[in-house]
């Protein structure tokens, strides 16, 4: 559904009517008197007049005629690219329109008589009209907490918040170790003799390698345990 809206301004040279085709666009088509228009071109063209240089006249002195005749075309086109922003500003201030986007110019008219009129198109922010909430069926949904499920997110706080002390006994499952690892040879390479130091594990974790959770357990601090691991063969 489209509406329109008319502000015409009787004592200025811009008419423009609103239109609201959608919720987020609006069309202003502007109207431009042909007075005013030609009073804005006359003073172009007598800029034009005083600075133009031609052979066989002096500067400033080249016919009127003669410099519309050259410049004419450009002065017409550059009178309508300074009328098109004004008239954007009035519509601007007489339609309060607040425009997300800059104008998007169509539908440019303009003969030999007669006033100058184009359309500007711009997007706005749409009213968003919010119906009777109460008018929502909501159905509410019935949440048993089991004793289990207590005991469960007991459990998972505790773990989160657990603390790690040093032990006398071999490591277990569970258990943090904090080992220093040193790769040795393998499918032929040399021992590189480096030693990764301060590697934290706990013991049983699915981010460790298998080979680690189980070669580990029952080691005693300062022992020195090999554990032999072993590779997919697109492992880089």
């Amino acid at each position: 559904m489209t509406e329109n809206q008319t502000n015409p301004a009787p004592q200025g040279p811009f008419k423009t009517t609103l239109e609201a085709p959608e919720s987020w666009k609006r069309v202003v088509k502007a109207e431009v008197s042909r007075e005013y228009y030609d009073r804005e071109y006359a003073a172009r063209l007598k800029k034009a007049v005083k600075s133009h240089q031609k052979p066989g006249f002096r500067k400033g002195r080249t016919p009127r005629a003669v410099v519309e005749k050259e410049l004419g075309g450009y002065l017409r086109m550059e009178t309508v690219e300074a009328l098109v922003p004004k008239a954007w500003m009035s519509a601007v201030l007489e339609h309060r329109l607040a425009p997300l986007t800059d104008p998007a110019l169509e539908n440019l008219e303009f003969g030999d008589d007669g006033p100058l009129t184009f359309d500007l198109v711009v997007e706005v922010r749409p009213e968003i009209v919010l119906g009777d909430i109460n008018e929502i069926p909501v159905k509410k949904r019935a949440v048993e907490v089991t004793d289990a499920d207590v005991d469960e997110v007991l459990a998972r706080l505790q773990e989160s918040r657990a603390t790690f002390a040093p032990v006398e006994r071999a490591a277990a499952e569970g258990d943090q170790i904090t080992l220093d690892l040193v790769p040795g040879a393998w499918e032929g390479q040399a021992d590189s003799g480096k030693v990764i130091a301060d590697q934290r594990f706990v013991l049983g974790s699915p981010n460790n390698m298998e080979a680690f959770n189980t070669g580990l357990v029952g080691v005693k601090a300062g022992e020195e345990k090999t554990v032999e691991v072993s590779y997919a063969a697109d492992h880089p």
